[in-house]
C-alpha cells in the first residue's frame, strides 16, 4: 500500500476541483459533493478504505483496491446522504475494525454501522472539533472548541466524564503507539 504521506486533498490551486479526492499522482477518487475532510483505514490485504466527509453534511466510504500491477480501482461501498446533523460535521472517525463510524458536530455525536449506514446511537455533546475511538471501540473521546474532552460510552450514548484539558479548541488527538495513552493538541 502507498504510505499515508502520499495522500493529499486536492486544492483549487492544483487546477483540479475540490470535488475530487486525490489518492496518488495517478488516481483521482470522485465524490458527490465538495470535500471537507477525510480519513484513511488501511486493510491487512493492502487495500485502503477512505471515509470522505462532504460539504453537504453527508459522507461516503470508498474501498480503494491496489493491485500489484500498478492499477488502482475504487468502489463506493457506503454513503449516508441524508443529513444526520443539524450543523456542520466537524469530525469523523472509523473504529479500529472499520465496523463503526463516528461523526460529531456542534452539539451532536452520532454513531453509524458502516456496513448498513444506519445511525445506531445519537448523543448530545459540546462543540466537537476532534474525535477518537478508545482502544476496544466501546468508548469515544470528543475534543471540543472550548478545550474540554468528553468521554462517551457508545453502547448507551451516555457522557461518562468531561475534563477541562486545554484553554482553546482541541484540534487533534492521537493514540500513543502502545495504545495505553493519547496526546491532544490545541
Amino acid at each position: 500500500a502507498l504510505p499515508i504521506s502520499q495522500a493529499v486533498a486536492v486544492s483549487s490551486e492544483s487546477g483540479l476541483t475540490t470535488d475530487d479526492f486525490l489518492y496518488s499522482a495517478d488516481f483521482c477518487l470522485k465524490v458527490h459533493s465538495k470535500l471537507r475532510s477525510f480519513h484513511f483505514g488501511f486493510e491487512k490485504n493492502g487495500d485502503v478504505t477512505s471515509l470522505c466527509l462532504l460539504q453537504n453534511n453527508s459522507f461516503e466510504v470508498h474501498r480503494i483496491q491496489l493491485s500489484g500491477k500498478g492499477k488502482i480501482e475504487s468502489k463506493e461501498v457506503a454513503a449516508i446522504a441524508v443529513p444526520g446533523h443539524r450543523t456542520d460535521i466537524r469530525t469523523t472517525q472509523f473504529s479500529s475494525d472499520d465496523s463503526v463510524i463516528l461523526s460529531a458536530s456542534n452539539g451532536l455525536l452520532k454513531v453509524y454501522d458502516s456496513s448498513s449506514g444506519q445511525c445506531t446511537r445519537t448523543a448530545s455533546c459540546g462543540y466537537a472539533v476532534s474525535s477518537m475511538f478508545v482502544p476496544g471501540d466501546r468508548h469515544a473521546i470528543i475534543g471540543t472548541k472550548t478545550g474540554e474532552m468528553q468521554l462517551f460510552d457508545l453502547a448507551s450514548g451516555s457522557l461518562l466524564e468531561t475534563v477541562d484539558a486545554h484553554r482553546g479548541a482541541i484540534w487533534s488527538m492521537c493514540l500513543t503507539k502502545d495504545k495505553r495513552g493519547f496526546v491532544s493538541g490545541c
